[in-house]
């Protein structure tokens, strides 16, 4: 279980990062993370999103938007899934990352029951 009270982003860490090196700059990497995630206060609001190394790729732009879960009273994890496509324009080691964060400092939790995948396809340009 990974789990944060932050305000801001935070890695997803132990198993939640992936690295893939493009074999061209054209390329283009589809990345898909399907996993739990919840949080523990009602009306409140959890924020899952991918980074490509310090840049979040999932918010905003391009039609692509975070996926937001809202708690209720006896919120549980529920199934969370990102779908992205990216464009590194790169051929050097790229790292990417789930990130989570909370609205107001309630606890959002990540795979409470330990199953999640996190792949990334690379897309010949």
């Amino acid at each position: 279980t990974r789990q944060t009270t932050s305000g801001s982003y935070t890695k997803a860490s132990n198993g939640y990062d992936l690295n893939i090196t493009p074999t061209a700059s054209s390329s283009d990497i589809l990345l898909e993370a399907s996993f739990g995630g919840g949080i523990d206060a009602a009306a409140n609001r959890a924020f899952f999103t991918i980074f490509r190394d310090s840049t979040d790729i999932g918010s905003g732009g391009d039609g692509v938007t975070t996926h937001e879960v809202t708690g209720s009273a006896t919120s549980s994890e529920q199934s969370q899934h990102l779908l992205v496509v990216d464009s590194p324009s790169s051929t050097s080691q790229i790292t990417y990352s789930i990130q989570m964060k909370s609205q107001d400092g309630s606890t959002v939790s990540m795979n409470q029951k330990g199953v999640g995948c996190f792949v990334a396809y690379e897309i010949a340009g």
